[in-house]
């Protein structure tokens, strides 16, 4: 049986540049063991008050 899903808690951070942003750095080994390697893509679908982060499979050639 796979383990329950754990909740991480994270905090807005402002992003430097031409002008200050929102930004939300995600980093950590479990985002690997979450289905999210190095170097893959990832879809993000944005509502209000929610991210919902996917892995995007790659088609095989």
């Amino acid at each position: 049986m796979p383990n329950p899903p754990k909740s991480r808690y994270l905090k807005v951070v402002r992003s430097f540049g031409d002008y200050s942003k929102a930004s939300l750095p995600l980093t950590g080994r479990w985002l690997e063991k979450a289905g999210f390697v190095i170097g893959s893509r990832v879809e993000v679908v944005v509502r209000k008050g929610c991210l919902m982060i996917v892995p995007l499979v790659e088609e095989e050639k």
